[in-house]
């Protein structure tokens, strides 16, 4: 279950009070794929931006990616898997019900509705460049539609209001899921 209130954004891994991002800390090609050979100054450049993102207002957290990405534009791509971007709220206009935007329902840019199962915003290329955007089987899907009406009842009892959604995902074996709610917390 991932709760957000108030836009909290951090680096993976850390609750409270992050810890220092030392040159250790940052990977250097290793066996991934996906991970390149880093020059000592893109890793310095890491590590550096890393720590200002934990110390920076979690709410400027998209502002300060794009400015780093002007500095140094392979940061976006690289800073990806260590920082955890805040929920977001958006609205199904098919089905005029809000949703929570998270990267787990996020393709191509867009955001999957669990109420309709349609991306919003709509992409550039429409229904056909819809129907390339990932989606869960129709086993899960009839399965997603059912986890988001009784979360919303969880919900709605439990956190008094919010917006909760539900989203699953087929995997090589089996399936992955993720519950989450948004509710803005109000401070006295």
């Amino acid at each position: 279950l991932a709760t957000s209130g108030g836009g909290q954004a951090h680096v993976k891994g850390c609750c409270q009070r992050a810890p220092e991002v030392s040159m250790a800390d940052v990977p250097s090609g290793g066996p991934s794929p996906f991970a390149q050979t880093r020059t000592e100054t893109e890793k310095k450049q890491i590590a550096a931006a890393l720590g200002l993102l934990q110390r920076l207002p979690p709410k400027d957290l998209e502002a300060n990616i794009q400015t780093f990405t002007k500095i140094a534009p392979h940061l976006e791509q690289t800073l990806e898997p260590y920082v955890s971007r805040p929920l977001q709220v958006k609205r199904d206009s098919e089905q005029n019900r809000y949703f929570v935007a998270c990267e787990c329902n996020c393709d191509g840019g867009s955001h999957r509705s669990p109420w309709s199962g349609k991306y919003f915003p709509a992409p550039a290329g429409g229904d056909a460049e819809e129907e390339k955007l990932a989606r869960p089987s129709e086993r899960l899907r009839i399965l997603e539609e059912s986890f988001n009406e009784v979360f919303d009842a969880y919900k709605t009892g439990y956190y008094e209001g919010g917006v909760s959604s539900v989203y699953l995902w087929d995997m090589d074996e089996g399936f992955g899921g993720a519950f989450l709610i948004h509710k803005d917390c109000v401070m006295p």
